[in-house]
C-alpha cells in the first residue's frame, strides 16, 4: 500500500478561490541557476525575469508553483500557476487541528535532490500573523486524511508576487 504521508508539494486545484479557472504563465529557469525546479515546487521570480528555488520562507513573493520540472543547471521553460487567487493542496510538515484553519503559516522547502517537489506547510509556523506566506483554509477531503501528523489542506498565497496590494510589482 502506497504511503500517503509522504510530502507531495503544492498541487493547483481545478478551481481559484472565487470561482475561475486559475491562470498560468510560461517562464524561464536560466542555465545558471545550480537548483532543480520540479513540479509542484514553488518558485520566485529573480530580478532578470526568470525564476528560480531562491526563496527565504516568510519573506520571498512567490511567483507560483511549477508545473512542469526540470534539472539543474539546465535552461528549462516553465508553466507556473501565476492567480492570486489559486487554491492549492498541500501537506504539513507536522501536526495540524481542525483549530488551526483560518490561520496562516510559512512554507518549508524541501530536498531538490528527489524527483518530486516535497515542499509542506510548516506547521510550528501556525499564527495570525497575516505576513506569513499562505492562508490555511480547511482539510482536503482524502479518505485516507484526518487532522494530526501529515494532514493535507487547501490553501492560499497570501501575498503572492502578482496580488493586487504588492508593493513594487
Amino acid at each position: 500500500m502506497p504511503n500517503f504521508a509522504n510530502p507531495m508539494g503544492f498541487g493547483v486545484l481545478g478551481r481559484n478561490a472565487v470561482g475561475g479557472v486559475p491562470t498560468f504563465k510560461n517562464f524561464n529557469k536560466l542555465v545558471g541557476a545550480g537548483t532543480a525546479i520540479r513540479a509542484r515546487d514553488l518558485v520566485a521570480r529573480d530580478t532578470d525575469g526568470s525564476i528560480s528555488r531562491t526563496i527565504t520562507p516568510g519573506t520571498t513573493l512567490y511567483s507560483g508553483v511549477a508545473i512542469n520540472g526540470g534539472a539543474a543547471s539546465t535552461a528549462t521553460e516553465h508553466q507556473v500557476t501565476t492567480d492570486p487567487f489559486a487554491l492549492f493542496s498541500a501537506q504539513a510538515n507536522a501536526s495540524l487541528l481542525l483549530a488551526d484553519m483560518g490561520l496562516n503559516a510559512n512554507a518549508v522547502l524541501g530536498s531538490t535532490q528527489t524527483r518530486y517537489s516535497d515542499d509542506q506547510i510548516a506547521a510550528s509556523s501556525a499564527a495570525v500573523t497575516a505576513t506569513l506566506d499562505f492562508h490555511l483554509i480547511d482539510q482536503l477531503p482524502d479518505v485516507n486524511g484526518t487532522f494530526g501528523t501529515s494532514v493535507k489542506l487547501i490553501v492560499q498565497f497570501n501575498k503572492p508576487r502578482l496580488a493586487h496590494n504588492v508593493a513594487g510589482v
